[in-house]
């Protein structure tokens, strides 16, 4: 049965001023009822020992064939133990939504965070954090991935705290590869307050870059980066990591801050966006959950519009074709975008099912969006 004859997507895009020193922008991204089993959901009874799935990279190739680059848990080992058992595994479907079947390992442990972008001539580039060592894709710092006896029980003592592993870059002509050897574009331990830097950015056909990474000060800060050639990372520009990109309550000294960002650039409009993970804790509150957005027309200046309203009452609730709901953090949110145009809403950190964390794909079917013209000009005048 064919659910959505045609995709609804339509966008608008608005100026507007304030009023009373009250300032408009907002983004809404109207999602519709997901399939159940679609996505990539790994259960306690696969064969293959991948453990939890936690967010994805989903583009569609020249053929229309759909693929996922996709975190996974070695050893079936819960999230907690991503840090060291991490890795990208590619998989494929000939539906949006899926189900994905396993193609192969893209990335070996360690590695997470893959933001898979067409580039330059149609090339693949993958941006991930990822353990190197000797200019080759390795384990994380931690060691070698860990590995659980009968009852579940790490066989090793490790005292996991946050990844500090670098943000590289791999290039390919092929969605199955041959992926290139890494570029290292970010290495956190050099900076004061560094962790995974959640990168995510776009690449024009020029070679040029517009993206955004994070420090974790006293909760996740973003921060803008540019580069004239995506290549080679002397031609980066960095904001400086103790000035946050957007302000109080967003500015990273609040918990728990903004993360897993995912930047796109609409083409028509000539502006970049960005979904967040909004972690920001409302006073009073034990902690937060929602998806967040922001835009820039420079891709340094960037204005942040506040919780992404889905069609519901929050923006983590999430509803299946069977008429039932469950719940998303909204974690490692990205877009499935074909021809311009956005059609799917991926995301993390779901209510479990089958025993796993599992990535969650659902329709878009509709985008509006509304600008700040009143805080672009501020921007414009800093």
């Amino acid at each position: 049965m064919i659910r959505y004859m045609v995709n609804l997507l339509t966008v608008f895009v608005m100026f507007v001023g304030c009023a009373n020193g009250q300032c408009g922008g907002s983004f809404h991204l109207i999602l519709g009822p997901a399939d159940r089993g679609t996505g990539f959901r790994p259960t306690l009874e696969d064969a293959t020992p991948w453990g939890d799935s936690w967010g994805a990279s989903v583009l569609r190739d020249d053929d229309g064939l759909y693929h996922m680059w996709v975190s996974v848990i070695a050893n079936n080992a819960d999230m907690e133990y991503w840090p060291v058992n991490s890795y990208v595994i590619h998989a494929t479907s000939t539906k949006p939504q899926g189900p994905y079947v396993y193609v192969a390992d893209a990335f070996p442990v360690f590695a997470h965070a893959a933001d898979v972008k067409r580039g330059p001539g149609g090339k693949w580039i993958a941006f991930l954090t990822g353990g190197v060592g000797d200019g080759k894709l390795g384990s994380s710092s931690y060691g070698s991935a860990i590995d659980f006896n009968e009852d579940g029980q790490p066989t090793s003592d490790v005292n996991i705290e946050a990844s500090t592993e670098a943000t590289v870059l791999v290039t390919a002509d092929s969605p199955y590869g041959p992926w290139s050897d890494p570029i290292v574009i970010l290495e956190p331990r050099e900076l004061l307050d560094g962790i995974d830097a959640n990168f995510s950015a776009v690449v024009h056909e020029d070679g040029s870059l517009v993206g955004l990474w994070r420090t974790w000060p006293e909760g996740s800060q973003v921060h803008w980066v540019r580069a004239a050639n995506y290549l080679d990372p002397k031609t980066y520009e960095w904001q400086e990591q103790e000035t946050p990109l957007l302000e109080t309550p967003y500015d990273g000294h609040t918990p728990d801050g903004l993360e897993d960002m995912f930047v796109w650039y609409d083409q028509g409009e000539k502006i970049y966006h960005a979904l967040f993970h909004d972690m920001v804790v409302p006073e009073g509150e034990r902690f937060h959950d929602a998806l967040g957005h922001a835009y820039s027309i420079n891709g340094k200046n960037w204005v942040y519009t506040g919780e992404v309203y889905t069609g519901e009452a929050t923006s983590t609730v999430v509803r299946y074709t069977d008429g039932t709901t469950t719940r998303s953090s909204r974690a490692r949110p990205h877009l499935l975008i074909v021809d311009g145009q956005i059609t799917h809403l991926i995301s993390s950190e779901q209510d479990p099912e089958d025993g796993r964390n599992f990535t969650l794909i659902e329709p878009v079917l509709r985008v509006e969006f509304r600008r700040n013209s009143e805080q672009e000009n501020a921007l414009d005048d800093e």
